[in-house]
């Protein structure tokens, strides 16, 4: 894809938005180590996740507390 989009070539994708959809999710919390967060937040994401369709990737954005 890389070679292609040098050369001026647009993914199909790109014309298609209906084939794919993002959704983003958030949520606070004073953990700042991106693995511990996911570690004990993974049920609850993976839930919300359950409800969107087969098609949606879901965007997690984690901001660390101030030191």
């Amino acid at each position: 894809m890389a070679k292609d989009l040098g050369q001026g070539i647009e993914p199909a994708a790109l014309a298609r938005p209906e084939s794919y959809f993002v959704r983003g999710m958030a949520k606070l919390s004073e953990i700042a180590d991106f693995e511990e967060f996911m570690a004990q937040n993974q049920q609850e994401l993976k839930a919300e996740a359950a409800k969107l369709t087969a098609h949606t990737a879901v965007a997690v954005n984690v901001i660390a507390p101030a030191p």
